[in-house]
């Protein structure tokens, strides 16, 4: 796993709210507390509890300190008014849940948080890279996967994708660590389609990975269909490099992506669906009327939920929840509710049965007040 803390700060930090000095500082102050959250047995500890405690105090304190609506690289950026509100939010969760020994969902909410840092940082390359922060050598003692989305969050884009690139070419690890190369493939195709945005370099990338001797027979399926949907992407895409796509267009393509899913765990669409969301994040940054912003939100909380894997697990309740917000009492975001709570559900659901906490129980019980029509209050 991503060291989350450290990367949120950093996601934080690098987009200028707090000047580098207070980057430093902080970052030096939670790097036991990052061990912490990758151990189970170090983050219920009685002896750590306090520093795990003044860690995400400090980290709450640094998400309250974003100005996003007056900082110059985030003007006009959409996206971070809802990841901010709603990391801080995160953030009081799992700070919440540890202080009242509700360690296992403190630590996985806390980990949880990288799905945001990531979100953000893989969404298109910065205007102004000024005072972009340097990875300290340390990093690279970390696991590859772990150095490449450090990188991502310091906006060091090439730098990411060659460690990336050294996961994903090496044929054996497919069989040693499944999970962690699937993860790569896929953060290491989210940047070159939405960041970089160069379909043909993703298109080059998957078609080395289906002729690679070690990739499994269920993984080049998928991406045999992820080659036919970049192809198509990339004659397109030399038609209008500058161009921005009408939304009739962008919901034609979301039907059809929707429709090539065959079943949940279907991840043939998947290239679809990345390029919806970078389609869907420049219709929602040109958008100003609030119906129209929650359609999109909703649309990209579909979106993600159907990629279903990190660095999307939670994203898309993220988007439900803003979907919610922008257009209250209205079909759709009854929608968006029902969805929302689904996803809640099933996220606390296991072989014991449904367990919810008190803190998110709450959240849901405000948020359906927001969802509901009012008229439905009269049957």
């Amino acid at each position: 796993m991503m060291k989350p803390l450290l990367l949120c700060m950093i996601a934080l930090l690098s987009i200028g709210a707090i000047n580098a000095t207070r980057m430093r500082d902080l970052q030096s102050q939670l790097t036991s507390l990052i061990i912490f959250t990758l151990n189970d047995t170090h983050w219920k500890n009685p002896e750590n509890k306090s520093q795990i405690e003044q860690g995400l105090q400090a980290l709450l304190k640094a998400s309250h300190r974003l100005d996003l609506a007056n900082h110059d690289e985030t003007k006009g950026d959409p996206i971070l008014p809802i990841l901010g509100p709603i990391l801080s939010d995160q953030i009081q969760l799992s700070l919440n849940a540890f202080q009242i020994g509700q360690y296992d969902f403190a630590r996985q909410n806390t980990r949880s948080l990288t799905s945001t840092c990531f979100a953000c940082h893989s969404k298109e390359a910065p205007s102004n890279l000024k005072g972009v922060l340097q990875a300290p050598e340390s990093i690279m003692l970390l696991p590859l996967l772990d150095q490449a989305r450090y990188f991502v969050a310091l906006h060091q884009y090439d730098q990411a994708l060659s460690i990336y690139e050294k996961i994903v070419l090496n044929p054996e690890l497919p069989k040693q660590d499944l999970i962690s190369w699937e993860r790569a493939k896929t953060e290491s195709l989210t940047l070159l389609i939405r960041v970089k945005k160069k379909p043909e370099e993703a298109l080059k990338l998957v078609k080395t990975l289906i002729s690679m001797k070690g990739t499994p027979r269920f993984s080049v399926k998928e991406l045999k269909a992820w080659e036919t949907d970049l192809k198509d992407w990339s004659q397109s895409w030399n038609e209008r490099k500058n161009g921005s796509p009408g939304k009739t267009n962008v919901r034609i393509r979301f039907q059809k992506a929707l429709s090539k899913r065959k079943y949940p765990f279907d991840h043939s669409a998947d290239m679809s669906f990345l390029r919806l969301t970078s389609d869907l994040y420049g219709l929602l940054k040109n958008s100003t009327k609030a119906p129209e912003q929650a359609e999109i939100e909703f649309m990209l909380g579909i979106s993600y939920e159907t990629l279903s894997i990190p660095p999307y697990e939670t994203l898309h309740e993220f988007f439900y929840e803003s979907c919610i917000r922008h257009h209250p009492h209205s079909a759709l975001s009854e929608k968006c509710y029902e969805r929302y709570e689904r996803s809640v559900y099933l996220g606390f659901t296991g072989s014991s049965g449904t367990h919810i906490p008190q803190t998110l129980q709450n959240k849901l019980l405000e948020i359906w007040g927001m969802a509901l029509v009012p008229a439905l209050l009269k049957r």
